[in-house]
């Protein structure tokens, strides 16, 4: 730490005074001045043999004598800028790791079961603080769990007050001393008994080779959107990952289903999986006929400016029945919330680990 800053750590203690000569985390800007520091010191390796998030470090290579040398060089870097490293929290030289939560191996990553299992052991909520933590750690692989929204439904509604969206602004509800707004129903025990189930099975998703083109199969309903990322692999379709959202309130006013399939195909490309497509070919699946005849189509201003966001990106629309099209049509009508939804939950951290944690995956999640 600064010299200026140290007597702003100052804490009092039985025994007397005392204040940090190195940042502790807790304070209101330690984890972004430590990830900067990472980030800044390890820019050279990032993304290309080295993840980085926080503490937490993966290595990953296509080939044991590749893997030892990116090692050295990290190791390296570790050292010259005076960090240090716990060897009793690190893995070295294995086909498969856990890394932020999840299993990471050559297949593509999964849930970690470690984690998966903490959450099935939970007991029932009994208040709602409980019920936003829950849903913040189940929420963690929303990407995971099919009809996630759906399921989880009564359990976001109790989290929503949503009873209290009928009051005006600035106005807040008189509670009584001892009143309580917990009400845990059947519909909410078999919610979360569901989402506890659904964790067991999750799929396997598959890691993006931005070498070869993507897939994006979209649909929209009046319930909401959905979109599913995909790609050839040794003549195999994978997953990359699974879109779903609710509509918003302006938007369930848009009758054409035409300009909805065009806000599914703009919300899916420019915004959901914007990294994965910019600078890529993709060839977009709709069951919608009349999306493939967008760019000569007569639109109105909002349709235009949709087609103009998406004007950067190499894509091409095919048709594709609505039969063929079961993935993007199911996550449509069994949306995930909106971004409003997700504020609500509470997401639960098990920071087990302190300092620097090695990881190293062989072979490569991206090749």
């Amino acid at each position: 730490m600064k010299q200026e800053d140290i007597d702003k750590t100052a804490f009092c203690t039985p025994f007397g005074l005392y204040e940090y000569t190195r940042m502790p985390m807790g304070l209101t800007n330690s984890a972004g001045t430590f990830q900067r520091l990472m980030q800044n010191s390890m820019s050279d390796f990032m993304f290309k043999s080295l993840l980085v998030y926080l503490d937490d470090m993966l290595i990953f290579s296509t080939d044991f004598d590749d893997h030892l040398i990116r090692l050295g060089n990290v190791l390296e870097r570790i050292r010259s800028i005076g960090l240090k490293v716990n060897p009793n929290k690190c893995v070295f030289c294995r086909d498969s790791v856990d890394f932020l939560g999840h299993t990471i191996s050559e297949s593509g990553i999964a849930t970690q079961q470690s984690k998966v299992s903490s959450i099935q052991k939970l007991s029932t909520p009994t208040s709602v603080k409980q019920v936003r933590a829950f849903l913040g750690m189940a929420g963690y692989y929303l990407k995971f769990i099919p009809r996630f929204s759906h399921v989880a439904k009564p359990l976001l509604d109790m989290v929503n007050e949503s009873h209290l969206s009928g009051l005006p602004r600035g106005i807040k509800r008189q509670r009584t001393k001892g009143s309580s707004d917990f009400k845990w129903s059947g519909e909410c025990e078999s919610s979360f008994r569901a989402l506890q189930t659904k964790l067991i099975s999750v799929p396997i998703l598959g890691f993006p080779d931005f070498s070869k083109p993507f897939i994006l199969d979209i649909d929209v309903s009046y319930s909401g959107l959905g979109a599913v990322l995909s790609q050839k692999q040794d003549d195999l379709s994978k997953v990359i990952a699974y879109a779903s959202r609710t509509l918003r309130r302006e938007e369930k006013n848009i009758k054409s289903s035409f300009k909805l399939e065009l806000l599914g195909l703009k919300w899916a490309v420019t915004e959901k999986f914007c990294s994965y497509l910019l600078g890529n070919k993709v060839t977009v699946y709709t069951d919608n006929k009349g999306l493939t005849f967008s760019n000569k189509a007569q639109l109105g201003a909002i349709e235009q400016k949709w087609l103009s966001q998406m004007a950067v990106f190499d894509y091409e629309i095919k048709h594709r029945k609505g039969s063929l099209n079961r993935n993007a049509d199911f996550l449509s009508r069994y949306p995930s919330p909106i971004t409003q939804d997700e504020t609500e939950c509470e997401a639960a951290s098990e920071d087990e680990d302190i300092g620097i944690n090695l990881a190293i995956l062989t072979p490569p999640p991206y090749s």
